[in-house]
């Protein structure tokens, strides 16, 4: 197989804190925000550089510089125009620039009067295809303090006024249609009314409502290869599915469909994710009679073959528990709980009609990761077994693959001085490469080189080449709006359970051996975070935009600390799972 990494990078980037400066006071450099930005917060952050001599006041205020000649400014924004003057100061020499931010104008709360409604704020947007029983809601924002109702069909709804703790805002109105047996909608338009009993506007909404018989289940089957659902639209991610997993629809939103589990559980998954079948009274369902449990030398297999690829979510609930949910399944078997030398315990939980419920705890406290796919017409979950640790060599021979975050034309966060993270990830994969080499790992990489590396690729390259664990190296931002002298440190990401004791041996060493402040070990779902295999964290070493982080992170000498402390890390995780 073609290898997807290289073993060791081909060179080191280093960054040089020191510069030749002319006796010139040249203006001030900014790299964040862009001239005239469009800023929508109640502050932002001038970060930039200066020639290090210089002293610097940004409106009549003293900014600290510091030895990079970098500086950060926190700024408080209002709407409109904000006008900067930079001054700077070198001697007798004195340069004047001028700095303009725009912060974007939002919606406010509207007056009483004039009787108005804000038709960008019209819910829904999008086009609802429902079933009877489904409840539509609608909102609006306009002007506070009148009767508000709306139109679907023939109906007329009141809707309610949200107070100023629910909506933040005044003058937003909510509604609910809860949509009956025998309403006949096709594309039907929904229209608001705001009224002060004198004068009454109106608009429509954007989305309309179609209804479809309660008996029809359109079908549908996944393309991708791990089907991304939702719990709403826009909501958080679940589990994916396989592909080829068929799916009953009964209802959509916009570019999105809504998916029947069971009778009382809906998910969503995109439009463009799936095929259409056909058109179904009955869903898709599967016997379950049989159900294997076997190992080979490295792996553990749980299997049961189905009629139809049913929709299986696979969620690790904690570093060595697993819960299997299969819907759709006549369940024709009852199993005792199962044991066996890898397995503690295997058992079906929360009987129900059309769902088959599993909870699997392995026995040892560290899973190594788990893999599921549709063969033929069976369902396999795979788990590796543990490895071989050497407890006096805990890093002999497992395999390691680093990801320096970004590269190419994704620059990532850019410092005050120009330098971007994608190339101080890159030098600190350099270092972190190195020592783990040099502990007896076998290292893979995502990129050796500045190159821009497709962002799914990298963890499933990490997953073909049979990475134990996966370390994506990053350095951090912040939003607009927020301090980065209050919110700063290293700080440490993962999002399966399996990685959790990963993620807080890396942030122990990474406090322990930098004295940076706790920015945490997170709960996150990144791309990088969110494999199943391999075990798989993601570090963000520092802000790049702190300044004082910032001149750590361009310095070689601490890039090494950085790559050391997370070494030593992963050595401690492995050396408390050999025992």
């Amino acid at each position: 197989m073609k290898r997807f990494f290289y073993f060791l990078l081909l060179s080191v980037f280093l960054f040089s804190t020191q510069a030749c400066y002319s006796s010139e006071n040249k203006a001030v450099s900014v790299v964040y925000p862009a001239p005239r930005a469009q800023i929508n917060a109640e502050s932002t952050f001038i970060v930039g550089s200066v020639d290090p001599r210089c002293k610097l006041h940004i409106n009549n205020e003293d900014v600290m510089v510091y030895p990079s000649g970098s500086f950060v400014k926190v700024v408080p924004l209002g709407f409109g125009a904000n006008h900067f003057t930079f001054t700077t100061t070198l001697g007798e020499d004195k340069v004047v620039s001028k700095y303009t931010i725009h912060r974007s104008l939002s919606a406010k709360s509207l007056p009483k009067y004039p009787v108005k409604i804000l038709k960008s704020t019209i819910l829904p947007k999008a086009d609802l295809v429902y079933k009877a029983g489904d409840v539509v809601t609608v909102e609006f924002q306009g002007a506070t303090g009148h009767y508000a109702y709306f139109k679907v069909g023939k109906e007329y709804t009141p809707m309610r006024e949200l107070s100023f703790t629910e909506a933040g805002k005044q003058g937003v109105y909510r509604g609910f249609y809860k949509i009956l047996p025998g309403d006949k909608f096709d594309y039907s338009s929904i229209s608001v009314f705001l009224d002060d009993g004198k004068v009454k506007v109106s608009d429509r909404a954007k989305g309309s409502v179609s209804v479809v018989s309660a008996d029809e289940n359109v079908l549908v089957r996944c393309i991708a290869d791990k089907t991304i659902i939702r719990a709403t639209p826009d909501g958080e991610r679940l589990p994916p599915l396989l592909k080829d997993t068929v799916l009953t629809i009964n209802g959509s939103e916009g570019d999105f469909y809504r998916v029947s589990l069971t009778q009382d559980k809906n998910v969503w998954v995109s439009k463009k994710d799936v095929d259409l079948l056909s058109a179904s009274v009955i869903p898709p369902q599967s016997d379950l009679s049989d159900l294997n449990v076997y190992s080979d030398k490295d792996n553990i297999y749980i299997s049961f073959p189905m009629e139809y690829k049913l929709p299986v979510i696979v969620e690790q609930q904690a570093p060595n528990k697993i819960r299997i949910d299969v819907y759709g399944s006549n369940n024709n078997f009852s199993m005792d709980e199962y044991k066996d030398e890898d397995i503690k315990s295997l058992k079906i939980i929360e009987p129900q009609s059309k769902k088959l419920s599993l909870m699997l705890e392995m026995k040892n406290k560290q899973m190594w990761g788990y893999d599921y796919y549709f063969k033929n017409d069976e369902f396999i979950l795979k788990m590796p077994k543990k490895p071989f640790i050497n407890t006096n060599c805990p890093l002999q021979d497992i395999v390691i693959a680093l990801d320096p975050g970004h590269g190419g034309d994704e620059k990532g966060a850019i410092g005050p001085t120009g330098v971007c993270e994608k190339d101080v990830n890159l030098a600190i994969c350099a270092y972190l490469a190195q020592e783990l080499s040099d502990a007896g790992a076998k290292v893979l990489l995502t990129r050796a080189s500045d190159v821009k590396t497709d962002l799914y690729f990298r963890p499933e390259a990490a997953k073909l080449n049979g990475a134990l664990i996966l370390l994506s190296i990053h350095c951090n931002a912040l939003p607009d709006g927020l301090d980065p002298y209050q919110k700063h440190g290293t700080g440490t990401y993962y999002y399966q359970p399996q990685a959790k004791p990963l993620a807080e041996a890396i942030q122990a060493a990474l406090l322990c051996d930098t004295g940076l402040m706790d920015d945490g070990v997170n709960k996150r779902s990144f791309v990088l975070t969110r494999p199943t295999i391999p075990v798989s964290v993601l570090v963000e070493c520092a802000y790049m935009i702190n300044p004082s982080e910032y001149e750590m992170l361009i310095d070689p000498i601490y890039q090494k600390k950085f790559a050391a402390a997370i070494k030593k890390g992963v050595e401690n995780f492995l050396k408390k799972q050999a025992n």
